[in-house]
């Protein structure tokens, strides 16, 4: 893929991670090479066989590189207009954040003032002015529950799988999921932790964070099953929109809490998550995105 500018950048193609010392770009679970269409290692996804595109180890987007890409390096999945949007919603986030980091760093020089004339006798030497600070730019901060910081580029995420499943019989397709991050109905819900919502008794209660799982029998359980997929939340966190919480962030943030009480109760709590599959969303999902499971 052909760039232009002096601005380094590894992301290119499909908005992958290019390795120049090896020439291939890197898609997570393997290697591909662009040049030839296929990966470097085996599929480790059996594939379907009711489409037997999936059933070539190697092939890389089902052939269909057009409108599918694949990300996870285990199966393609189709691109939606919707997705097209979040992906520019994600390289305008992207943007912010490098401008937050090079931004203060740019001196600007100030402009000199005239000096007068030596025949103007009367006139008296302007001072020099004073250059105005860089705008300091910071990102908004992550954070679990009011006060506890998250790292949004965590690996655990991206080892989530393809679709996230929620059991919901009060939601209905074309509305939104959950309060606006950090807004005052998020701020004043009943239930602020993460670890409080998993182990809630009272469904009435109102939380900051919303239920997922990876595993669709267990959101049956839960009433009329939805799902989103794991990569269009990802976008959606990288735009501060939400923040993913998985299992293994709640639990080591409580193993390592200065609360005697929550390092007692993370054991609990991750065997509850570990049972139920459970990932928390804390910010709003916007209308779309989530769709009817079967």
């Amino acid at each position: 893929m052909s760039s232009s500018g002096n601005t380094p950048n590894n992301y290119l193609y499909a908005g992958q991670q290019y390795d120049h010392d090896l020439g291939l770009y890197y898609n997570r679970a393997r290697y591909l090479d662009v040049n030839r269409g296929r990966f470097w290692s085996q599929d480790s996804f059996e594939g379907n066989f009711n489409s037997p595109e999936t059933l070539h180890k190697y092939l890389y987007a089902n052939g269909n590189p057009v409108n599918i890409i694949d990300p996870s390096g285990k199966f393609g999945s189709f691109i939606e207009k919707q997705q097209v949007v979040l992906l520019m919603t994600v390289l305008t986030a992207l943007v912010v954040l490098y401008a937050a980091a090079v931004l203060p760093r740019v001196q600007i020089p100030s402009r000199p003032v005239p000096r007068p004339r030596s025949e103007d006798t009367d006139t008296k030497e302007l001072p020099e002015p004073t250059p105005s600070p860089s705008p300091q730019l910071t990102p908004r901060p992550r954070q679990i529950g009011p006060d506890v910081a998250v790292d949004p580029f965590d690996e655990e995420k991206h080892k989530l799988k393809n679709f996230l499943f929620r059991g919901d019989d009060n939601y209905r397709i074309g509305q939104s999921l959950g309060f606006v991050l950090d807004s005052d109905e998020a701020n004043n819900a009943d239930i602020q932790f993460p670890w409080e919502h998993v182990r809630r008794a009272r469904t009435t209660d109102t939380s900051r964070y919303s239920s997922f799982t990876e595993n669709l029998k267990i959101a049956k359980a839960f009433g009329r099953p939805y799902k989103v997929q794991t990569i269009e939340l990802i976008g959606l966190e990288l735009a501060g929109v939400i923040r993913i919480l998985t299992r293994q962030q709640i639990v080591n943030y409580m193993k390592n809490s200065s609360d005697a009480k929550i390092r007692k109760d993370a054991n609990n709590v991750n065997q509850i998550m570990l049972k139920n599959e459970e990932v928390l969303i804390e910010g709003q999902i916007p209308p779309g995105f989530l769709k009817p499971a079967k």
